[in-house]
């Protein structure tokens, strides 16, 4: 088993509470724990027993609230999110409240590069993140019962005006001139949908041994916004190269992964948005990632706001 050490987490994370409460409140419970961090974040993490895989999140009390009202609403419209079983509102459990979810045993992957798979495989998981983020965004959130979730409309507007006036972006030429070149090109489309807000393949889990999405996690970042704005965070692998964890520079027909347009043209075919993500879409994608891990780390976040300079100057994207 992972020690606190090892696993990271809030002060006070202890795997041996975290079990001893599962034992206690999820009978049937088989085998000894082993716990992981799940797609790089320090506060979502899979547990497994025997013949069982869950998935524990620690947040806020009232985040955790928001957080299971959307996962059911989803769940009641056919998007693959994870049952919640339980929270705890304990601190002394696990250092901070959490819930636990269901989740599916499968495939977890933390490179979008895929080399551990076949070309048809990556093919196949590509597109099936596209069927996916299609569904989700195919969801009327006001029959769901989400209309309160969050404020609609406007959601490019708003959220550039309140990155463009943090001290951080404004401290920084270059960040100052990408927020300043979004302000002056927020498009006039204002539908909204349910975002994730973190779509990647690391929050995805798939079938052990195909392509089916059998759960998307990670719905911390979750709003009612524009559905473009998904779309463009899903291709940012596709704008990064290989020395910022993306794809750009790969050959993409011989390793069988599909072209930022094969797959945008996929998630339209789906019912996803029908108009295009153009590279204002992006340029948001890339801005708003700088301010989330691991955009806050420096080469990283360099490179994610070089790519927002190419293509503000008129790269292809």
């Amino acid at each position: 088993m992972n020690t606190p050490t090892e696993m990271g987490g809030s002060p006070g994370f202890a795997p041996q509470r975290i079990e001893a409460h599962l034992r206690d409140m999820l009978p049937g419970l088989r085998g000894p724990m082993r716990i992981a961090p799940l797609g790089g974040d320090d506060a979502c993490y899979r547990i497994g027993f025997d013949g069982r895989s869950l998935l524990l999140r620690m947040a806020p009390l009232p985040v955790l609230r928001r957080e299971y009202r959307i996962l059911a609403a989803l769940a009641a419209n056919g998007v693959p999110a994870p049952k919640t079983l339980l929270v705890c509102d304990d601190p002394l459990v696990a250092g901070a409240p959490f819930h636990v979810a269901a989740l599916p045993g499968g495939r977890v992957f933390s490179s979008d590069g895929l080399p551990e798979l076949a070309p048809a495989q990556r093919r196949g998981l590509y597109f099936a993140l596209a069927e996916t983020l299609a569904r989700l965004h195919r969801v009327d959130w006001a029959a769901a019962g989400l209309a309160d979730y969050a404020r609609p409309g406007h959601f490019f507007a708003r959220e550039v005006a309140y990155w463009r006036d943090q001290p951080g972006v404004r401290r920084r030429p270059d960040l100052a001139r990408v927020a300043d070149w979004l302000a002056a090109h927020v498009p006039d489309d204002d539908e909204s949908a349910i975002l994730h807000g973190d779509v990647r393949l690391g929050n995805f889990v798939f079938d052990p041994g195909g392509t089916q999405v059998l759960a998307l996690c990670g719905w911390q970042r979750a709003a009612l916004g524009h559905p473009l704005a998904d779309a463009a965070h899903s291709c940012l692998p596709w704008q990064l190269t290989r020395a910022a964890s993306g794809i750009r520079d790969l050959d993409l027909a011989r390793h069988g992964i599909p072209t930022q347009a094969e797959y945008l043209t996929h998630y339209r075919r789906c019912g996803g948005h029908a108009e295009g993500v153009t590279n204002f879409h992006l340029v948001f994608a890339l801005f708003r990632a700088v301010q989330e891990p691991p955009g806050g780390d420096a080469r990283h976040g360099v490179a994610l706001v070089r790519r927002a300079l190419e293509l503000i100057d008129g790269a292809s994207p």
